[in-house]
Order: C-alpha cells, then sequence, then structure tokens
C-alpha cells in the first residue's frame, strides 16, 4: 500500500522516494548504473573519499566493508538498503554523488 510518491530526478538516475500505509519510509532508485555517457570513466578503483560524502554516511560504508564506487554501485539501491545505518534519503544522496561525480570526471 503505497500512499505518496516522489519522483526526483538526477541527471542520469531516476530515483523515487515512497512513503508507505504504515508510515515507514521505503525508497526505490531505478538503478546506480553509471548511464552510457559516462561509461569512457573508469570508475572500478575509486576510493570512496572521492565522492565527498558527510562523515556519517561514509564512515558507515566504510564499516559495512565498501571500499570503492564500484563497490557500490555493484550492490546497487537493495543491497544499500540492508544496511541498517542507512536511510532512504542517505541512499539518495549517496546515488547522487555517484551520477554527480561519474558526470564530471567523464568530460576530462
Amino acid at each position: 500500500d503505497v500512499t505518496a510518491v516522489t519522483n526526483l530526478e538526477s541527471e542520469s538516475d531516476e530515483i523515487k522516494k515512497t512513503k508507505t500505509s504504515n508510515g515507514k519510509n521505503a525508497i526505490e532508485i531505478e538503478s546506480l548504473e553509471v548511464s552510457d555517457r559516462d561509461q569512457n570513466y573508469q570508475v572500478s578503483k575509486t576510493p570512496l573519499k572521492y565522492l565527498n560524502l558527510s562523515s556519517k554516511i561514509y564512515k558507515t560504508l566504510k564499516k559495512a566493508g565498501f571500499k570503492t564506487i564500484e563497490d557500490v554501485i555493484e550492490v546497487g539501491p537493495k543491497g544499500l538498503e540492508n544496511i541498517v545505518d542507512l536511510s532512504p534519503e542517505q541512499i539518495i544522496k549517496i546515488a547522487k554523488k555517484i551520477t554527480s561525480y561519474t558526470y564530471e570526471n567523464s568530460k576530462r
């Protein structure tokens, strides 16, 4: 039972934030994949620190074993939802940072 859906769009990801009828927040992110225009930029070994995440999000990801941007992309949003200390809003921030980082670095 979804009572409200708000669409948020970033440059290469469609992000949907949903609120269920029981009042708990849930999040759906269609994809954390790098878009076609960004495919030329290799993110595989890029450390998480280059995303300039908040220290809380960064520490949570590091504690969960993530080291590179690719690690986050590989697990996708469903994998990030399994990290207890990450809120739906923080997952959106991560997706936006990845999109921004890969886009900016693909122009170089």
